[in-house]
């Protein structure tokens, strides 16, 4: 299972490897600090595009378990996030229960890589 699970990342990775290209929409966050509304929007526009969840279905305190998110999609929302704002999570997502967790942790990151 493990094995299976880090293929999956690595090929992942792959296709999304060059930084700016996954959502084309969104500005690169190398120079200026993205806010907490330009971080939301991106992940709206995530889940609408990638998973298929209407905006009906998207307000900030909606918890994540919700979403009909599996492991696999939840790891392809962090490595998105990830990607477009060229930050690392911690290991441990326990803490990111709301959508409005990821938003603030995501921001948190982005403003202390800077």
């Amino acid at each position: 299972m493990y094995k299976a699970l880090w293929h999956y990342i690595l090929e992942f990775k792959k296709k999304y490897s060059r930084k700016g290209e996954y959502y084309e929409g969104y500005r690169s966050m190398s120079k200026e600090v993205a806010t907490k509304d330009e971080i939301k929007s991106f992940l709206i526009d995530m889940f609408i595009k990638e998973k298929n969840i209407s905006i009906e279905n998207l307000f900030p305190e909606r918890p994540l378990k919700e979403l009909d998110i599996d492991s696999f999609g939840f790891l392809e929302v962090i490595f998105s996030i990830e990607h477009q704002y060229n930050i690392s999570f911690p290991k441990n997502y326990e803490h990111l229960v709301t959508i409005q967790d990821v938003i603030d942790v995501t921001h948190d990151l982005v403003v202390a890589k800077q």
